[in-house]
Order: C-alpha cells, then structure tokens, then sequence
C-alpha cells in the first residue's frame, strides 16, 4: 500500500514527504507536468527542507501526471482505478494559495481539485485515510476571540477569495466525510516560514518572497520613491491596521512534525480537525520591524484606518493587499486537540531573530542564527 500526495513539490507539502520517505513509507506523487520535470523539482523542494537527505529517495517516488480539476484526474478509468486501488492515505496539500486570486482560478484549484481528490478516495478501501490540508484561516473576517477546532463558520464573510474557497473545500469535505463514513483528518496551519533560504529552483513561500521584494526595494534610491529626500534617513510609512494587531506564525518543520505524527495515530473518531498553530501569536509590529532590517531606510508603521497618502505608501498596500487584510485581526487559535494528540513539546518561540531570518536577513548581518530552531524534528 501507498501514501499519495498532492502539492510535493510545495512548501509544506515537499517536508511532509521527506518525513513520509525517511520513515520508509511508500510514495506516489500526483503532478501536473511531465515527470522527469517534476521528478527534479521534487529533488530540489527535498533538498531545500531541514532533511535534504531525503531528496536521495526521490527515486524511489512513484510520479503520476493528472490534471487536478478533470474527471478521474485525466487519467483513463483503468488508471485511475488501479491507483485507488493500491492507495492507503491521500495527502491533500496542493492549493492554490494566492491571497487575492481571481476567484475562478482560486476555486479551480481548491474547491473543484478537492472534490476530485474526492472522487479518487472514493474509490479506494474503506479503510483508507483522506488528510486534507486547510487553513487556519477559514476563520475568515473573525477579528477576535479564540476560533476552536471544530469551528467553521462564515456568517461575518472573508478577508479574501483564498479564505472563501479554502472554507468551502474544507466544508465539503466533512460534509463528504459525514456522508460516506471515511476517515477525515483536516490540518489548519497557520502562516508557515522558515529561517532556511530558498534554493534556486525550489519551492518559495510568503517570507522569502516578502523578503526578496524588501530586499530590491532597499537597493533602489529612495528619493525615486518618495519623490523627495529624505529627513534623518528614513521614509516613514504608515499601513493601515491595528497596533496590536496579532499573527500567528509557525515554523514549517514543526508543522510538518506534528502532521505527520498526528496523522499516524489511531483514533476512534473518523473525522477530526486540528489547528496546527504556534502557541504565542506573533505582534503584527514585530514584523514590521523585521521588515524595516531589510530595507534599513524604511520606517514603517501601523496606523488605524490609514489609506496611503504618499506613493511609497499606495505602491506597498497594493504590494501586501492579501497580508494586509490580517492587520486588523486579534483573534487566537486554540490548540488543545491537538497538543492531546501528538503530545509534544511546544515550537521554539518566533523571537526577532528568526523573522529576520525568515525575510532572507543574512546570518552574517545581525541575525544571530544560534537563537533559531534547526532540525526540530530530530529533537522532538
């Protein structure tokens, strides 16, 4: 028997297989372009996670080339039923994970590729088990208060299309799970980093891509953006949000670990849903800080109800729209599920050091690496 995944050559999805193959499970990954493509990305998201060991097994990865939205995946009926066949857990992690994405695309991907991933369950044992990666943010526009596990609710709408059809995939499927009696396991991870650089070539994922444009803004001179010298330095820029604003980070190691762990207990419930979240919300400034070492002539700050007076301002709210949107969010995650289940230790702390790291802030400039997690897995 197998374990199937989708989205491994993403971000979260690459170090759930590395986990997946350095426990000898076998693997089969459903990808969309020719496999001896994806065959070398998958070798390169492997490589870029804290067990590049892992990307030595690539070879040992079955890949099956589908297309995520169509009937049976693409796949002849023949196929499509001899990989149900041999099928014992379907990792869903592929999504599309644009915050303000047009909606079409957004729903293509992760309401109608859920619901074929759907369809391919159904046609596996009884037994087999469906995991589906969600999101803690099918929370939606709930601004405060503490969101349970079991919450899911839309009733005050969403901060963006993402959130929508990540709510709507994610209700389906229990509703799927409900109806048909096959076990469900629904992981909602929160926003996800790491202190490791990209490689080329390999996945990304929203710190090193807020850090890559920090970092070409911080080479650009800024009176071109300002329009006007600058007073003692620095360009002060205020975004729109509240000061006390709270996000919760986790490191995507620990994510991966306790996924993975929880996904291989046995549990009389056959559906179950857990928040995969840090324990302490990370302060919305402290990221604002961590992006002023970036680009060391930005002052930013959060302001309430602030709309962009000057084009610096206006160019950075059009970039960050989708984060944006959580800056005015105080709500907290519980987690009591799922610290009984897997039973283990609580993540590092998210300290300066390491959002600096996780926006590409070279180690040898101030980021005092000693103090960020590394290999968590091993220690745990």
């Amino acid at each position: 028997m197998v374990t199937l995944f989708t989205g491994a050559t993403g971000f979260l999805g690459s170090h759930l297989l590395a986990r997946s193959l350095l426990l000898g499970q076998r693997s089969v990954a459903l990808v969309r372009r020719a496999p001896d493509i994806e065959r070398q990305r998958i070798r390169l998201a492997l490589q870029a996670t804290d067990f590049p060991e892992a990307a030595e097994l690539v070879d040992t990865v079955r890949l099956v080339q589908i297309d995520l939205s169509a009937a049976r995946l693409g796949l002849d009926n023949s196929t499509f039923l001899a990989l149900a066949a041999e099928v014992e857990a379907i990792w869903h992690c592929a999504a599309d994970i644009e915050i303000l994405g047009k909606p079409d695309r957004l729903n293509r991907t992760n309401v109608i590729g859920t619901r074929t991933m759907r369809s391919l369950a159904d046609a596996t044992g009884q037994d087999s088990h469906f995991i589906y990666v969600s999101t803690a943010f099918v929370a939606g526009a709930r601004m405060e208060g503490i969101v349970k596990e079991d919450d899911l609710d839309d009733s005050l709408g969403f901060l963006s299309p993402y959130e929508e059809t990540k709510y709507t995939a994610e209700k389906e499927t229990r509703e799927w799970a409900e109806r048909t009696g096959r076990r469900l396991t629904v992981f909602r991870p929160s926003l996800l980093l790491t202190h490791r650089r990209p490689i080329p070539g390999g996945p990304t994922n929203t710190g090193a891509t807020a850090g890559t444009r920090l970092s070409e803004l911080a080479r650009i001179d800024p009176s071109v953006v300002t329009g006007r010298p600058l007073q003692g330095g620095r360009a002060v820029v205020r975004l729109p949000g509240r000061e006390d604003a709270l996000i919760n980070i986790l490191q995507v190691e620990c994510a991966a670990d306790i996924m993975i762990s929880a996904a291989a207990r046995k549990s009389p419930a056959h559906i179950e849903s857990f928040h995969v979240v840090h324990p302490r919300e990370t302060e919305v400034r402290r990221l604002a800080s961590a992006m002023m070492a970036r680009c060391p002539w930005l002052d930013v700050r959060i302001a309430p109800d602030h709309r962009g007076d000057s084009p610096l301002e206006r160019m950075l709210i059009e970039e960050g729209a989708g984060i944006l949107a959580y800056t005015h969010v105080r709500r907290t995650y519980d987690r009591s599920r799922i610290t009984a289940a897997v039973r283990i230790p609580d993540p590092p702390a998210i300290d300066d050091a390491y959002l600096r790291a996780s926006l590409g802030q070279d180690p040898d400039e101030e980021c005092d690496t000693a103090a960020i997690p590394g290999g968590l897995s091993a220690s745990w």
